[in-house]
């Protein structure tokens, strides 16, 4: 193994790194990073709500990425702070045939953040809730800040 070679290899990736954390600095874009909710925040009523997250896992786990009232009113915590969203128009509900499933679409939006989430009723969730108005979701969460654009891939349950 060559010395020079390997100090070159290091040089190379401390020079790409400097410029990297160079642009960053320059642009001053913080990147997207949503936080966990480790159970259900107190801003949001106990009674009818959404909860939303990375995976089923995590959803057993009472760890969520978004959560709302389904009311009027959504939370995510970007960067470790907490941002309420107001959601701006009407959410839509379209029932199909005889599949009976439901997608829901709603446009949050807070103080530089717009959220958009669309989701589709995977199954009642009965015997997890006792309850025949609790529903398990699938979709996405799409949160935009400025040019930023995150997709991000949810489940979720909802309902009351």
């Amino acid at each position: 193994m060559n010395p020079y070679s390997i100090a070159g290899s290091c040089m190379q990736i401390f020079i790409f790194i400097a410029f990297s954390t160079n642009l960053y600095a320059q642009g001053g874009v913080k990147p997207l990073r949503l936080d966990l909710f480790h159970g259900i925040p107190k801003q949001v009523d106990s009674g009818c709500n959404g909860l939303y997250t990375y995976d089923s896992v995590s959803l057993k786990k009472e760890e969520y990425i978004i959560v709302t009232n389904l009311q009027g009113s959504a939370y995510i915590i970007v960067n470790r702070v907490q941002i309420r969203l107001k959601l701006i128009g009407d959410p839509s509900t379209d029932i199909g045939n005889k599949l009976i499933t439901k997608t829901y679409m709603a446009v949050f939006q807070g103080v530089n953040y717009q959220v958009i989430l669309k989701t589709t009723t995977d199954k009642n969730d009965d015997e997890t809730w006792g309850s025949t108005e609790t529903w398990r979701d699938m979709g996405t969460l799409v949160i935009i800040r400025g040019k930023q654009r995150v997709i991000i891939k949810i489940h979720g349950i909802s309902g009351c």
